[in-house]
């Protein structure tokens, strides 16, 4: 009891009194306040540190295997994680630029500021021409766009020479560079493709006295390539019908041959409405190409007037939209054409 009521009284005399003088009063004061000062700066300091090493040990590596390149870099940077980058092919083209290994792998923990290891696809390892022959053409398309991926292409299409043989229509018969030819830059594949024994024919309809967006519609649906010219109405036409027809109907004609068309102007239009045919001559595709042609409103609203595959050459095709609309024809995802209505 004795010790007790001693460590009281020295505690007693460490924090200032009335009984003493106003000097060791303050004096007291300020060494009390240093000393506090320094404590919490020390119990701050230690709790800091042991916060970051606490941090560093709880960090979780994420799963970046299938993520683009861009991506993973960018959740390792919000994780305080810094990536360590490996190339490689693989036999998928579609991986190019996609992480597909990792290490540490997903869900381990590692510390702050610490390098992870992911390996990125490249893409398909092509060095040499495939052997196309008795491909369909249509594979043949498929299989080099594949080859592509996201990067430059390494091969493309180039001249399609069609020709009468006893194979199957669009069968390849022979190509340029030949089966195993070295890649070692962009290349051009010429193709001579088989166009059967025969030319496919068909009867053409008689589409005079038809609705001209009925005629586009069908042909469309078909992919028979068409050219629309309009005239104003005569006195015995019937506006927004087709007064003219080349092939006539009832000709037998040969596959993509493309038909001619004359409509009558329609005159029901309204104030904010106007007609027109959108005429361009194409170029001939080797491979017939996916068409669109959409129109955006003033409002931006998007609609789509026509979509068919084409094989190239003189098109035309008629629309009935609200002034200050913007007509945009496109060959695949490439705009060809944007042109503003404003009468």
């Amino acid at each position: 009891m004795s010790e007790r009521s001693g460590l009281i009284e020295r505690l007693k005399r460490v924090f200032p009194s009335e009984e003493e003088t106003p000097e060791n009063r303050y004096f007291k004061l300020v060494v009390l306040v240093v000393a506090g000062v320094i404590v919490l700066t020390v119990f701050a300091g230690a709790v800091t540190f042991l916060f970051s090493l606490d941090r560093d040990f709880q960090i979780s590596v994420p799963d970046l295997a299938g993520k683009e390149l861009p991506d993973a870099i960018l959740e390792l940077q919000e994780r305080e994680l810094y990536p360590r980058l490996q190339v490689r092919p693989t036999e998928d083209p579609s991986e190019r630029g996609y992480v597909i290994d990792q290490s540490p792998g997903p869900g381990a923990q590692i510390r702050a500021r610490r390098h992870v290891n992911i390996v990125v696809s490249s893409g398909a390892r092509v060095d040499e021409v495939e052997d196309y022959t008795g491909w369909d053409v249509d594979e043949v398309r498929l299989d080099v766009r594949a080859l592509t991926g996201a990067g430059a292409p390494l091969l493309e299409i180039g001249n399609v020479q069609r020709i009468f043989d006893d194979a199957p229509r669009g069968t390849v018969l022979e190509q340029d560079p030949p089966p195993g030819a070295d890649i070692t830059g962009p290349t051009r594949l010429d193709l001579v493709v088989s166009r059967g024994e025969e030319l496919e024919e068909f009867t053409l309809p008689d589409f005079v006295g038809v609705g001209y967006e009925e005629v586009m519609q069908q042909l469309a649906t078909q992919d028979i390539p068409f050219r629309f010219d309009s005239v104003v109405a005569g006195i015995d036409d019937e506006p927004g019908r087709v007064i003219e027809q080349e092939p006539e109907g009832g000709t037998r004609v040969d596959s993509g041959t493309t038909v001619s068309l004359t409509t009558a102007e329609p005159e029901d239009l309204e104030e904010d409405e106007a007609f027109g045919v959108l005429s361009r001559t194409l170029p001939e595709y080797p491979i017939p190409v996916s068409l669109t042609l959409e129109v955006v409103t003033p409002e931006g609203a998007t609609e789509q007037i026509l979509e068919m595959v084409h094989p190239g050459g003189e098109i035309g095709i008629p629309y009935r939209v609200p002034v200050g609309s913007t007509l945009v024809l496109r060959r695949g995802e490439d705009t060809l054409v944007e042109q503003l209505v404003d009468s």
